[in-house]
C-alpha cells in the first residue's frame, strides 16, 4: 500500500463519502484518470473502499459517470476502527458530498496560492463548545490568507 492509498482511505473515512472527482482533484490531478481508476479499482477489490450503489452523472470536475466511495471492510480494519464493520451508508449522501465540495474549493484556493490551510475538521470532530454555546458546523476550516499573514476561520 502506498502513502497515497492510505491518504485516500483516511479522506474517504473522514468525509464519509467522496466521489471519484473529489479523489481525482486532491490526489491525482497531475496524472491521468486511468491511473486513478486503476488505484480505486484495486482499493475496492481489496475491500479498503466500497462503492455506493450507483454512479453519479456529471458533477464537480469529474465528468460523467463518477462513482461514490465509502470505507470498506478492510479499510475499517486498516484504520483500527472498533467493532464489526457495517457499511456506513447504502445510498449516496448528497450532504456529505457537498461538504467535500466545500473543502475542495478551499483546496483549490490553496493550490492557487491564495490561502494556506492550517487545519480542517469534519463532523463530529468539528463540533465544539465556544463560550458555553455548542456549535456544530459540518466543516471547520482554519486558514491563512497568503501574503497577508491573517488567519481566518470558516465554520
Amino acid at each position: 500500500m502506498t502513502s497515497r492509498d492510505a491518504a485516500i482511505i483516511q479522506a474517504v473515512d473522514q468525509f464519509g463519502q467522496l466521489t471519484s472527482g473529489h479523489i481525482w482533484h486532491c490526489y491525482f490531478d497531475n496524472t491521468n484518470k486511468f491511473s486513478m481508476q486503476r488505484v480505486l479499482q484495486r482499493l475496492v477489490t481489496l475491500k479498503l473502499l466500497a462503492r455506493v450503489e450507483r454512479r453519479l452523472v456529471g458533477g464537480n470536475g469529474g465528468g460523467s459517470g463518477q462513482y461514490v466511495y465509502q470505507l470498506g471492510a478492510a479499510g475499517h480494519d486498516f484504520l483500527g476502527k472498533r467493532g464489526k464493520y457495517v457499511p456506513q451508508h447504502r445510498t449516496v449522501k448528497q450532504h456529505m458530498l457537498e461538504i467535500a465540495d466545500a473543502y475542495s474549493e478551499f483546496y483549490t484556493a490553496e493550490l492557487d496560492g491564495k490561502i494556506r490551510i492550517l487545519n480542517f475538521l469534519t463532523e463530529p470532530d468539528s463540533h465544539m463548545d465556544i463560550q458555553g454555546t455548542k456549535v456544530r458546523p459540518d466543516l471547520f476550516m482554519e486558514y491563512e490568507l497568503v501574503g497577508q499573514g491573517e488567519g481566518a476561520v470558516f465554520g
